[in-house]
């Protein structure tokens, strides 16, 4: 008899922790898709430039969706692009390449952190990525990418030259 109730708990703890396991992944998964799959679905992926610069395990926050240490960001003259961890892929999280001239700073940021407006959602990150997108420049116009992945973005030169391969 002792032995039958040792396997009852057992089982009881198991279907709670599948059920602790479902309920997790139905709020991950909503929030994925009220907030990061919106941009993603407007902002699909796209190839960086091969002269791209790549950090890992940035963090960003949506509002409520905070995903802290989670994301790769690279950023070439074009795009800011971001790709959550693939363990995220489980739950619809796509990658995405959001053009710089849908990407509006905001006030209120520092050395380290920036907020931007990315259509409607503001989106809290790190300032070496979204202090690129600077507002006095042209849709067009080239961004200065640190080529040194341990570098901050700097201010185009004053020699246009550097840029023709861009």
């Amino acid at each position: 008899m002792p032995t039958t109730k040792i396997i009852i708990i057992i089982l009881i703890a198991l279907a709670s922790l599948l059920v602790n396991f479902a309920v997790i992944w139905f709020i991950l998964r909503a929030a994925v898709n009220s907030r990061w799959n919106i941009l993603a679905d407007r902002f699909p992926a796209q190839p960086p430039e091969p002269d791209a610069v790549t950090k890992r395990f940035q963090s960003l926050n949506f509002g409520v969706l905070n995903l802290g240490g989670c994301v790769t960001i690279t950023v070439d003259s074009n795009y800011l692009h971001l790709q959550i961890w693939h363990f995220f892929a489980w739950i619809g999280a796509r990658p995405m390449s959001v053009p710089w001239a849908e990407i509006k700073p905001l006030k209120g940021h520092n050395n380290k952190i920036t907020r931007v407006k990315i259509l409607d959602l503001t989106v809290r990150g790190p300032a070496w990525c979204l202090s690129l997108a600077d507002q006095s420049l042209t849709p067009n116009e080239p961004r200065a990418i640190a080529t040194d992945i341990g570098q901050t973005p700097i201010d185009p030169p004053e020699d246009e030259s550097l840029f023709e391969e861009l």
